[in-house]
């Protein structure tokens, strides 16, 4: 089965001096099927690090050029074949083609198919193959590839294509084991978003009730601080009702003091202007009394001479008549 990852654009993509190298492999030293399944390897690491936005993820591949192999290249045919087989853009890196440009992102998976088993083998006698094996003449299960001599010169092309299919069937199964990974580890993130998921709703709701609770606590506080105010004002109101009636019992006070100060002067000045009238009415009749002794002095004294001279007489009823009139003024 084959899965494709995206519509294979043209082989050769412009030019590689202008693209931007993300990561490189070197396949030296390694063996082929070795060689392909770490390639695939990076190939899709790559593709997961580096490739997150989408786009183009331009890659490395250093094979060799095989030309200090006896076997001439190998490694380079074998890359090429597998990049042509996953449908990928490259393009060869350099004069002597020993380095591939791949864009890691491009091109289609591929996964190992249930392919039918042949279940048949071939009977043959052991000391054909093993002739100094200890039991040589006794008949065993041996596989049919064993049966076809190394030095056989027509079936070197054979086994280089089996060391390919080998190499496909490595890469294919490390295909298979990376998406094997890749699914539980994409599972294990799904689980992990949503444990994450309840956590940040649980958190939520959390923080909703502990918001609930700020909010009625900061509800409540605020009756309180009102109703504090509204006492505060009834007090304030209160007290200045009192200091007003303080005020008032003060004004009346001073009021009052005020009366009483002026009824105390005005009856002072009633005392002082009646002892004055007593003293000037006592001083007016004695005045008079003087004035009355004087002419009572006066007329005594003019009768008296009248009577020494014999001018007139005076009648002694009317002397008495002067006399009481005198003592009833006094």
């Amino acid at each position: 089965m084959r899965t494709r990852r995206k519509p294979p654009p043209s082989r050769n993509d412009g030019d590689g001096a202008s693209r931007r190298i993300v990561a490189s492999i070197d396949l030296h030293g390694y063996r082929k099927s070795e060689a392909i399944s770490r390639l695939t390897e990076f190939l899709d690491q790559t593709t997961r690090k580096y490739n997150r936005k989408g786009g183009p993820c331009w890659v490395e591949v250093t094979t060799g050029s095989g030309a200090h192999s006896i076997d001439g290249p190998v490694i380079r045919p074998a890359v090429q074949a597998l990049l042509e087989q996953r449908q990928m853009i490259w393009q060869v890196k350099g004069t002597g083609k020993a380095c591939f440009l791949v864009d890691a992102a491009s091109g289609i998976v591929l996964y190992e198919p249930d392919q039918p088993r042949d279940s048949k083998v071939i009977l043959t006698d052991s000391s054909s193959l093993f002739p100094n094996h200890p039991t040589s003449g006794r008949w065993s299960s041996v596989s049919a590839l064993l049966r076809t001599p190394a030095t056989d010169p027509n079936n070197i092309a054979s086994s280089e294509l089996e060391g390919e299919a080998e190499a496909i069937r490595q890469s294919t199964k490390a295909l298979k084991k990376e998406f094997e990974k890749r699914k539980k580890e994409e599972h294990a993130l799904e689980r992990a978003m949503s444990m994450s998921r309840c956590e940040a709703i649980r958190k939520q709701e959390e923080e909703e009730k502990v918001m609930k609770r700020i909010v009625s606590m900061s509800i409540l506080d605020n009756k309180q601080a009102l109703e504090e105010e509204e006492s505060f004002q009834r007090a304030v109101e209160l007290s200045k009702q009192e200091l007003d009636a303080e005020k008032e019992a003060d004004a009346v006070i001073h009021h009052a003091i005020e009366m009483s100060r002026k009824e105390q002067e005005l009856y002072r000045d009633q005392v002082w202007m009646t002892d004055d009238a007593l003293l000037q009415q006592a001083m007016a009749l004695s005045q008079q009394e003087y004035q009355r002794e004087n002419d009572t002095g006066a007329m005594l004294l003019r009768t008296l001479e009248q009577s020494e001279k014999g001018e007139h007489e005076i009648d002694d009823a009317e002397l008495e008549r002067v006399l009481e009139q005198s003592v009833v003024d006094f």
